[in-house]
């Protein structure tokens, strides 16, 4: 693990965190967490939680919340930080694609129209065709890890219910949290 990474989460995490931090990483040889150049933020390693765990679905509460302070740290002290070192290495061939469709029913035309104006901004790959009964919008988007994917299908869920709420002609008001 980095001697800047380290420094920082000694500097903001309690003396016993950081020695539980210390034992979670093998003495510091492993490194939980990668940078995340889309989102400007570190997160917690997918396959570093499956390496660490047996099965991740029985981590401690106190673990986790520990991992997720260590990342928020690392993530608003990142100008401290050699960014490009720490992000995620995957190779090209693990780059998968996934969609998602939808199906917008005649009345939700307007819906559909704002959904494909929203996509226009982004890097996804969108086809659209009519429908005998309305119109259906598939986006495809490109992922490498889970975290990525998570995030990617997430976002383009979002841009859906803002449509239909922009289509419906109602505000939309909500937090997006990323």
């Amino acid at each position: 693990m980095s001697d800047d990474v380290r420094r920082v989460l000694k500097e903001h995490l309690s003396a016993s965190q950081f020695e539980q931090l210390a034992a979670l990483t093998r003495g510091w040889q492993d490194m939980p967490f990668a940078y995340d150049p889309e989102l400007n933020a570190f997160h917690v390693r997918d396959e570093w939680v499956h390496d660490a765990f047996p099965d991740p679905d029985e981590i401690p509460e106190d673990t986790l919340d520990l991992l997720l302070l260590a990342a928020e740290i690392l993530t608003e002290h990142r100008d401290e930080l050699d960014c490009r070192s720490l992000l995620e290495e995957v190779s090209p061939q693990e780059e998968r694609e996934d969609h998602i469709t939808v199906h917008f029913p005649v009345p939700e035309m307007l819906a559909a129209a704002h959904l494909e104006e929203l996509l226009e901004h982004t890097d996804y790959r969108v086809e659209s065709r009519d429908a005998p009964d309305g119109y259906i919008i598939t986006v495809y988007f490109r992922y490498r890890t889970d975290h990525e994917f998570v995030s990617r299908r997430s976002h383009i869920q979002w841009l859906i219910d803002l449509a239909r709420h922009l289509g419906a002609g109602r505000r939309y008001k909500a937090w997006r949290l990323t």
